[in-house]
C-alpha cells in the first residue's frame, strides 16, 4: 500500500511537530534534593593496606621461526668435500 505524497508529508510533519514538542521543554517538575553535608550518615568503605612490592610478569609462549626469505647457497667451484675437521659449537680461528 502506497500513501499519497501529501499523506506522507503530513504525518512526517506531524512527528517531526511531537517530537519538538515534547524533547525541547525545559518545564521539569522534578526538583534535586539539597546536600546537607554535616546532616548525613557516615558510610563505611572497605580498604586496603598499600605495599611496595616488585613487579614480576612471564608469558610462557610456544612458537616457530619462520624464514623471511629462503636463498639458494651454491658453490664457487665444483668439487667433493673430503674432510670436516669442525664440528657444530667448535671454536675455530682464522
Amino acid at each position: 500500500m502506497r500513501l499519497p505524497l501529501r499523506s506522507s508529508i503530513a504525518i512526517v510533519a506531524v512527528f517531526v511537530f511531537a517530537g519538538s514538542q515534547t524533547s525541547c521543554s525545559n518545564t521539569s517538575s522534578a526538583k534535586v534534593p539539597s546536600v546537607e553535608p554535616l546532616e548525613s550518615p557516615a558510610v563505611v568503605v572497605p580498604a586496603g593496606r598499600v605495599a611496595r612490592s616488585a613487579i614480576a610478569s612471564k608469558t610462557l609462549l610456544t612458537a616457530e621461526f619462520q624464514p623471511f626469505q629462503e636463498v639458494d647457497v651454491m658453490a664457487k667451484v665444483a668439487g667433493y668435500v673430503r674432510t670436516i675437521k669442525v664440528d657444530l659449537g667448535d671454536r675455530v680461528r682464522e
